[in-house]
C-alpha cells in the first residue's frame, strides 16, 4: 500500500481506540504519532511538533495560570461576584460564565477562553453545596467557545487562512464583523441547545448523586491558614496579581503584538510562579498531562496525516462520490460536510488549510462565489464539537471533567448535525453560490 493508504488505515485505528478507549486516549494519541514515524510515513520532527506547537503551549500555560486562579482563591473569589450578580440561583450563574466564554473567543484564542473560565466554573461547582455539577457544565462551555469563535475575523486562524486565500487570488475579502452572520446563529442555536436538548441530555448522561470530579473534590478555597500564613491582605494581594497576569496575557494574545501566543501563555505562567500566587510544587501536582499529551498527540498526528497525503486522499475520495453531478450547490455542499467531518480528528487551521486551494479551481470551472465556498468551509472547519481531538479547547476540559470518548459524541453530536445543516442553509442566503 501507499504511504496515504497506510496513513489511513492508522487512522481508522485510532478512531477505535479514541471511540472505544480500549487503551488511555494519552496513549492513543501519543502512539499514533509513533506509529507514522516508525513505519516511515512521515518524519518524527513533523509527528512529535505537537509537543512543542503554539497551541500546546498556549494551553499548558493557561492551565498554570488557571491553577493560580484557584490557589489564590480568586476563582472563588470571581464565582462569589457572579452568585452574587445572578441572585445565587447557580444555572443562572453557570449559564453566564458559559456565555461570557463565548463571547470572549471570538476576540481570543478558544483555548484562552476556556482555560480563563474553567476554573471560576470549578469553583462554582465546589462551593455550590451540589446544586452544580462540573460534568453538566464544562463540555458544553468548551464547545460554545467553538460557536463563538465564528463572531469576528481573529476568532480562529481558519478565518485569517480563507481571508488571505482570497486576497492572494484576488477575490473581495471579508469585513471583521462579516463572519458574525455566521457565528451569532450559531452561538444563539447553542444556547437554545442547551437549555433544551443540551439540558435533557445532561441530565441523562450525567443524573443526580453521581460523583463530583477529582478537580472538584480537592478544590480548597484559599484561607490565610492554608496559605503559609498569609494574612488576608496578602491573599487579596495575590489575587490581584493573578488576575492581572492573566488579563495582561488575554489582552496581548487579542492585540497580536508579534509574540507568539503560546510565549505569552508561558511567560505568564512563568510570572505566576515567580510571584508566589502557585507554588512550583503545585504546579507538578496539578498540571493536566493527560490534557496535554492527547492534545499534543493529535497535533502531530494531524501534521503527519498532511504530510504524507492522508488527508488529501479522504478529500479526494469524497470530492470522487460527487464528480458525476457537479453543480455549485453540490459543490459547496461536498466541501461543508468534509470540512466538519475531517475538524473532528484533525485541526481546524490543518483542515482549512488543505481544503482551501482544493476548492479555489472550482470558482473558476463552476462559476462558484469564492465567498460562499471558502465561507462554508470556515464554518464547517469551526464544527469541532464531538470529539476531545477535535480542537484545544474540547480537549482542555477532557481531564478536569473526567468526560470519556463517546460522551463528546452523544451530547454535542446532535449540535454538530444542527450546525451543518445551518451553514448549508444560511450562507447561500447571505453569499449567493452563483454571483
Amino acid at each position: 500500500m501507499t504511504p496515504e493508504q497506510w496513513s489511513i488505515v492508522i487512522l481508522v485505528i485510532v478512531m477505535v481506540l479514541y471511540a472505544t478507549e480500549a487503551v488511555p486516549l494519552a496513549v492513543t494519541a501519543l502512539g499514533s504519532c509513533a506509529a507514522l514515524a516508525v513505519m516511515g510515513l512521515a518524519p518524527a520532527p513533523v509527528v512529535w511538533s505537537g509537543l512543542a506547537a503554539d497551541t500546546t503551549l498556549v494551553v499548558a500555560g493557561m492551565v498554570v495560570v488557571g491553577n493560580a486562579l484557584i490557589e489564590t482563591g480568586a476563582a472563588v473569589s470571581v464565582g462569589d461576584w457572579i452568585l452574587r450578580r445572578t441572585g445565587g440561583r447557580p444555572y443562572l450563574s453557570c449559564f453566564c460564565l458559559t456565555t461570557v466564554a463565548m463571547v470572549l473567543s471570538g476576540f481570543m484564542n478558544n483555548s484562552a477562553a476556556v482555560a480563563t473560565m474553567m476554573p471560576v466554573m470549578i469553583g462554582l461547582a465546589a462551593t455550590s453545596g451540589g446544586q452544580i455539577h462540573e460534568k453538566r457544565w464544562l463540555l458544553p462551555m468548551a464547545a460554545a467557545t467553538n460557536a463563538g469563535g465564528m463572531l469576528s475575523l481573529i476568532g480562529t486562524t481558519s478565518q485569517m487562512i480563507v481571508q488571505n486565500a482570497l486576497e492572494d487570488q484576488g477575490y473581495a475579502t471579508f469585513s471583521f464583523f462579516e463572519f458574525a452572520w455566521i457565528g451569532v446563529p450559531l452561538c444563539l442555536l447553542f444556547v437554545l441547545y442547551m437549555g433544551t436538548i443540551g439540558k435533557w441530555g445532561g441530565r441523562r448522561l450525567w443524573p443526580e448523586g453521581i460523583p463530583h470530579t477529582q478537580a472538584v473534590r480537592e478544590f480548597v478555597p484559599a484561607s490565610p491558614k492554608d496559605m503559609d500564613g498569609w494574612d488576608q491582605k496578602n491573599i487579596r494581594c495575590k489575587q490581584g496579581i493573578t488576575a492581572a497576569i492573566m488579563a495582561a496575557a488575554i489582552c496581548l494574545m487579542v492585540a497580536d503584538v508579534g509574540i507568539s501566543n503560546g510565549t505569552i501563555a508561558m511567560t505568564a505562567a512563568g510570572l505566576c510562579v515567580a510571584a508566589g500566587c502557585i507554588s512550583l510544587k503545585h504546579v507538578y501536582l496539578r498540571f493536566d498531562w493527560n490534557t496535554i499529551f492527547v492534545l499534543a498527540g493529535g497535533i502531530g498526528f494531524a501534521n503527519g496525516l498532511s504530510h504524507c497525503g492522508g488527508g488529501e486522499l479522504i478529500a479526494g475520495w469524497l470530492m470522487g462520490l460527487f464528480r458525476g453531478a457537479l453543480t455549485p450547490r453540490t459543490v459547496f455542499f461536498m466541501f461543508v460536510v468534509t470540512a466538519a467531518l475531517l475538524t473532528q480528528f484533525m485541526s481546524n487551521t490543518a483542515v482549512a488549510a488543505m481544503l482551501t486551494p482544493i476548492a479555489l479551481p472550482f470558482v473558476s470551472q463552476l462559476g462558484v462565489n469564492p465567498a460562499a465556498l471558502l465561507m462554508g468551509i470556515c464554518a464547517a472547519t469551526n464544527l469541532s464539537f464531538s470529539t476531545p481531538i477535535a480542537t484545544p479547547s474540547m480537549t482542555l476540559v477532557l481531564g478536569p471533567g473526567e468526560y470519556r470518548f463517546i460522551v463528546y459524541v452523544k451530547w454535542c453530536g446532535p449540535f454538530n448535525l444542527v450546525c451543518i445543516l445551518s451553514i448549508l442553509w444560511i450562507v447561500p442566503k447571505v453569499w449567493p453560490l452563483i454571483p
